[in-house]
């Protein structure tokens, strides 16, 4: 349970950073991102206060650094099976997450790219 929260608040704040990298936190980037830290019961049974935890990463502003250091650290300790769920899952959601607000920066795709280049996605 502890790898599954740790996941889901770095999942929230990867989709927060990329939501506002190009400078405008867009209302349906901000709905996309609540919608998705409201919904974690969903993922699993956990308390209110955990939630909580949940919905405070929301306010968190991370550096594209600081994100790619925490994933690498996460997917250390999950075997290579879920390392590979896990990313696909990050990608998808960081994807998601740049195109709804209906444009696609530049500075976004340069962060994305730099992302997924650093954590050996890159083809």
């Amino acid at each position: 349970m502890e790898k599954t929260m740790e996941s889901v608040k770095l999942m929230v704040k990867t989709g927060r950073f990329f939501a506002n990298c190009d400078g405008n936190y867009d209302e349906n980037e901000r709905r996309l991102l609540d919608g998705f830290a409201s919904s974690i019961e969903i993922l699993a049974d956990i308390s209110d206060e955990q939630k909580n935890e949940v919905l405070a990463t929301l306010g968190e502003n991370p550096t594209l650094d600081q994100l790619i250091e925490e994933t690498k650290n996460l997917m250390e300790r999950s075997n290579p099976r879920e390392r590979k769920r896990m990313l696909d899952v990050f990608d998808q959601f960081i994807r998601m997450t740049i195109a709804s607000d209906h444009r696609i920066e530049r500075v976004e795709l340069s962060c994305y790219m730099e992302w997924r280049r650093r954590l050996g996605l890159t083809e």
